[in-house]
């Protein structure tokens, strides 16, 4: 199990600046966002805390926001995600076969 992370309060105040509609709006961030939300789902159960009942109402609000996105719209964030890390790694790779 992994344990939860705590964030400065400087940090959490700056975040409640930031809607996860910001997030999904922004072409910067939408795709790496529903790749975090989709394997936060998937893992959760994995974190200590996990289970609390206000992290299970996060939970249950994060699925609805994932359950109303349709599934193609979803893969091409996961496509995206997917070519970028790949197209990093080979750029490192090439770096550092010089």
């Amino acid at each position: 199990m992994y344990l939860k992370q705590d964030f400065a309060p400087e940090i959490l105040e700056a975040a409640e600046n930031i809607s996860l509609r910001d997030l999904l709006e922004s072409p910067a961030y939408q795709s790496w966002l529903m790749s975090a939300l989709s394997n936060g789902s998937r893992f959760r159960l994995q974190f200590k805390d996990a289970d609390s009942h206000m992290d299970e109402y996060t939970q249950f609000r994060v699925d609805r926001v994932l359950a109303a996105i349709p599934s193609e719209q979803k893969q091409l964030c996961f496509n995206a995600t997917n070519e970028i890390i790949k197209s990093n790694k080979r750029e490192r790779m090439s770096y550092a076969n010089r």
